[in-house]
């Protein structure tokens, strides 16, 4: 009896949560830089805070609203827990490479979120100098293997990375070479 009460219960709440983020996706903004967005992002982390799209608009939001370190560190936090949230709950949707347009059109959405929020992490990440965590995501995203790779062209950001940070050795970043030639290499094969 109680192992039934339980399981309704559950099954309740599921379809509940999944109730809530349909509405959520339906009223989702169409613009990060409008002053209303935040507003909007902050309203959808309270009916769900375990979806992503809250956390997405709200770091987007304080990303284009960033003119400073400050900003782009505060934009960070929403970001990397759209990543985390949207890697947990679509992890198999994030993983589906098809030639089949339809399996392609229902995980379409979810990969390019995907790839906007890893871009804006990436890019938040080098706008404060934090260079070891914007390669850190950026090969977190190559090694997702997309079919498609949405808003971050990892290898073309891989390739500025060394090429902008090539004076430098492994000692001040560890995915450098040790010689400026071999950085310079190394973004070429990027390319």
């Amino acid at each position: 009896m109680r192992i039934g009460i339980l399981l309704l219960l559950l099954s309740l709440t599921t379809s509940q949560a999944q109730t809530i983020r349909e509405q959520i996706d339906r009223d989702r903004p169409s613009s990060f830089a409008d002053p209303k967005t935040l507003e909007l992002a902050r309203g959808f982390i309270r009916k769900d805070s375990t979806y992503y799209v809250g956390h997405l608009f709200e770091g987007t939001y304080l990303f284009f609203r960033a003119n400073d370190e400050l900003g782009f560190r505060k934009a960070i936090r929403p970001l990397k827990k759209a990543l985390q949230k949207i890697e947990k709950d679509y992890n198999r949707k994030l993983r589906t490479r098809s030639n089949n347009f339809e399996v392609i059109s229902d995980v379409f959405r979810y990969q390019s979120d995907y790839g906007l929020i890893a871009y804006f992490l990436s890019q938040s990440y080098q706008n404060v100098e934090d260079q070891e965590g914007a390669m850190e995501v950026i090969r977190h995203v190559r090694s997702r293997n997309f079919q498609l790779e949405n808003y971050l062209d990892s290898y073309n950001t891989m390739a500025w990375l060394y090429h902008r940070n090539r004076m430098y050795t492994s000692k001040n970043f560890s995915f450098l070479k040790n010689s400026v030639p071999e950085n310079v290499a190394a973004a070429n094969r990027c390319l």
